[in-house]
């Protein structure tokens, strides 16, 4: 047989010896493969006496094969050989034999539905059989107060492979709270043993309904885990006769709750929630900026924009094709609270007209001005200045080349005061856009600026923002992030640099 190929015998000739002096024997004759005593964890789960490793090529970069006999069926085992490490794992638990075993061990507290540091979750549809892993089962975990000994009604519709659990739809959900279960239950026998006596009662009730026109189409248990989450199980009945036996499967879940949508807007999101921000063009780069701050945890944003979303406009906007004909405005309000519903979201027509500007600047934490115009940006500059709030404004320059971001604090010198050339660099102005930009009925040229320029001057701006809004930036300054170096200095390289 070959030899277990390596880049570091050494380490594995000292694993094959933890084994040995353990009382492993080579088993198989592949030359790979030893047989030993079973881990005392596993004692009790299985008829068998003996496990086997299997050490694998890519040592020690591939973790060995731990091999059981007479386990039953389990998410945590491949066929016979115990999950222990994912393909690609870096913390190389398996060097020696003492560390493989605390990670049998480990396993094994898995294996039995044991929550661990590790996994203090442990998904309990994945103890279930069946388990339709196609559908993902959508809930807010707040329209059901699963305290012990809660139970209560749902409903839910379900599309194709989206099932929807709230208070509205065609289908009954009926649901069971506990505080805790000791174990995922893995049957509906389980379920029963683990809810409170008039739960059970209610429980079976239930299942013998499954099929009549007032029963539950899905069963939901919900309880805590050690993390302090709670987990739920989501189960969709029915039977092919009122006298068969009910057939449960469990899908996936994923709970849609704002708390644990918020966790991915990162870790500023908890102080952002209560800033409004206005927020000054919608086109390309305002579009995307809008969106960035509303998923990063701003609380309130008014959007403000008078156009409509053009088809040649999606190329680089936020909002989808189905949104043409749409003021831009309107198409980001519907995009923000989709991906982030914990935002208010206002809009309002675009405009030139100081009076109606100011009272858009009342009570905002921050001003964002995307619109692209410098006379714009110089107006709003001195009602900023004179609202004694913070103005954030972002352009691209140069075909895309260029962006800057410019930050006014109050107290600070303003963004239309900042005329020192050697403070504040001049973008060189380059080559006129070709004749061909113009587009028909648009009575504008057309910024071809690429979709990567469009993005990163939003995301320069939305990071300078969040940076604000957070606390973190305290003072004016400009910021030009140069994409594709000029000819002239200090623009004639590529990256940031910030002016003050």
């Amino acid at each position: 047989m070959p030899e277990i190929q390596t880049v570091d015998r050494a380490s594995l000739d000292l694993f094959i010896a933890d084994l040995v002096t353990a009382g492993f024997t080579p088993a198989g004759g592949n030359g790979r493969t030893f047989e030993g005593s079973l881990h005392p964890a596993l004692v009790g789960e299985t008829r068998s006496r003996t496990m086997q490793v299997e050490v694998r090529d890519g040592w020690p970069f591939v973790h060995p094969a731990v091999r059981v006999d007479g386990l039953k069926p389990s998410v945590h085992l491949t066929g016979r050989y115990l999950c222990l490490w994912r393909l690609g794992d870096d913390s190389y638990g398996w060097l020696r034999l003492e560390t493989l075993n605390e990670r049998i061990g480990q396993w094994a507290e898995r294996y039995r539905g044991r929550a661990t540091e590790e996994d203090p979750v442990l998904d309990p549809q994945l103890y279930w059989s069946p388990f339709n892993g196609q559908v993902l089962a959508t809930v807010d975990l707040r329209d059901v107060p699963y305290g012990n000994g809660g139970s209560g009604d749902l409903r839910a519709e379900r599309d194709e492979l989206l099932l929807k659990i709230g208070l509205e739809g065609p289908m009954r959900v009926r649901w069971y709270g506990r505080d805790e279960m000791r174990h995922p239950p893995a049957s509906l026998e389980m379920i029963a043993a683990g809810l409170k006596p008039d739960q059970a009662a209610n429980f079976r009730a239930e299942l013998d309904r499954v099929g009549h026109a007032d029963g539950a189409s899905i069963i939901m248990v919900v309880w805590d885990t050690p993390a302090g989450e709670p987990n739920a199980l989501i189960l969709g009945l029915s039977r092919e006769s009122r006298r068969a036996p009910v057939r449960a499967e469990a899908y996936e879940v994923a709970r849609r709750d704002h708390d644990v949508l918020i966790r991915r807007a990162g870790s500023d999101a908890p102080r952002l929630l209560d800033r409004s921000v206005v927020i000054f063009g919608q086109g390309a780069v305002g579009s995307h900026l809008s969106e960035l701050l509303g998923s990063s945890g701003v609380g309130r944003l008014h959007l403000v924009d008078g156009e409509r979303l053009r088809p040649g406009d999606v190329v680089r906007h936020a909002g989808p094709r189905t949104a043409t004909g749409v003021p831009k405005a309107a198409t980001m309000d519907f995009v923000i609270r989709q991906r982030a519903p914990w935002v208010t979201v206002d809009w309002s027509p675009g405009t030139w007209s100081p009076a109606e500007i100011r009272p858009l600047l009342e009570g905002r934490s921050l001003i964002v001005d995307a619109v692209g115009e410098e006379p714009f940006t110089a107006q709003l500059s001195r009602l900023a200045q004179t609202a004694g709030v913070p103005l954030l404004s972002i352009a691209l320059y140069r075909r895309g080349f260029v962006a800057r971001a410019r930050l006014f604090v109050p107290g600070a010198l303003a963004i239309h005061e900042r005329t020192d050339t050697e403070r504040f660099p001049l973008l060189p102005t380059g080559p006129l856009e070709p004749a061909t930009t113009w587009e028909t009925g648009c009575a504008a040229p057309i910024n071809n600026a690429p979709p990567i320029s469009v993005v990163s001057a939003a995301a320069l701006a939305a990071r300078l923002a969040v940076e604000f809004l957070s606390g973190r930036e305290t003072g004016s300054a400009d910021i030009v992030e140069v994409y594709r170096a000029l000819e002239e200095p200090p623009f004639n390289g590529v990256g940031a640099q910030r002016f003050e």
